[in-house]
């Protein structure tokens, strides 16, 4: 079980405890944080932080895990775009 996520890592990270799903199954958007504590962007380099970036990460889990089928369970837009046509 594989959670990828438009979202931010530290909200996702807590669900996925619960759910017993390690961290190096999360694909989601981290939050960077300047020397005071203050909101100072996220990561660019997440492929989740841009366009199309949920099917490349199905994608590099595919590859790298050598899956033939995955099932995605989704409730947005960005979850059409990882659906093969």
């Amino acid at each position: 079980i594989w959670l990828v996520s438009g979202g931010f890592r530290i909200m996702i990270e807590p669900v996925a405890a619960r759910l017993s799903i390690p961290v190096s199954n999360i694909y989601a958007n981290t939050i960077l944080f300047d020397h005071n504590g203050k909101y100072g962007g996220f990561d660019r380099t997440e492929c989740t932080s841009r366009d199309m970036g949920k099917p490349k990460a199905l994608g590099q889990i595919k590859e790298s895990k050598g899956y033939k089928t995955m099932v995605m369970v989704g409730d947005g837009a960005t979850d059409a775009q990882a659906k093969p046509p």
